[in-house]
């Protein structure tokens, strides 16, 4: 659920965990904040148990992968888009049709966006091949998220669409699953800028490994706590 929150929080939702949590437990919206926030948390989580159960069936990464990835995240949230190339259903994982650009941030031209998403996808297949250690999958699985936000092949919710990518990867070697901070999106926006800027993905995944390692810290702090405070009634 951490991992839901933080990555919704990043794009927008202002649910607080308790309610995020209520939200996937017993369906109810939260009460004062906007629907379409609790909307993509639900179709967040919804996309994150998705991504893992393939992750189970060992899918290969393609293009029609990632754009079932996309079609949970943007399934309530998503609709009809017009741009220059015609309209698409960005609900449906559909690939944009045209120019996006997120701050500073431009993204390849529409018409290449196919081209280099099965570019990508087998490049992927290809180096999940010879990662054998921990350090080689997380290094993937962040590269893996990179670049793919940097292609930005959908209208909307690349940042969540890139990041779950990052967990199939992680939970596809049975490897905990990492999440980016809400209170890290500036520092995650400047890695990911720094990386375009120099043209290696060295700082993001640098990054990434941080956040990796604080995330794992709090789960095993939580654990330890839980356990230390249970005791048997007998």
């Amino acid at each position: 659920m951490a991992i839901t929150f933080h990555s919704t929080s990043i794009e927008g939702s202002t649910l607080t965990l308790v309610e995020a949590e209520v939200l996937i437990e017993s369906g109810l919206p939260a009460k004062g904040k906007p629907l379409e926030h609790s909307n993509m948390v639900k179709d967040h989580y919804d996309a994150l148990v998705f991504a893992c159960n393939e992750a189970k069936k060992k899918r290969a990464i393609t293009t029609e992968f990632i754009q079932e990835i996309a079609a949970h995240v943007m399934k309530s949230t998503g609709g009809i888009v017009n741009q220059m190339g015609g309209s698409y259903d960005s609900s449906r994982g559909e690939l944009r049709k045209g120019s996006v650009a997120a701050g500073t941030a431009l993204f390849p031209d529409y018409r290449k966006v196919p081209g280099l998403l099965n570019k990508l996808c087998a490049i992927l297949r290809d180096q999940d091949k010879t990662a054998k250690t921990t350090s080689d999958i997380l290094t993937l699985s962040f590269q893996a998220h990179f670049h793919l936000v940097s292609v930005h092949p959908f209208a909307d919710g690349n940042g969540r669409v890139s990041r779950i990518l990052m967990n199939y990867l992680q939970t596809l070697h049975k490897l905990p699953m990492g999440v980016v901070h809400k209170d890290e999106k500036a520092n995650y926006i400047e890695a990911l800028n720094e990386s375009r800027k120099i043209e290696t993905p060295k700082s993001i995944v640098d990054f990434l490994a941080k956040e990796y390692a604080r995330f794992l810290e709090e789960q095993i702090s939580q654990t330890q706590k839980q356990n230390k405070g249970f005791s048997f009634p007998f």
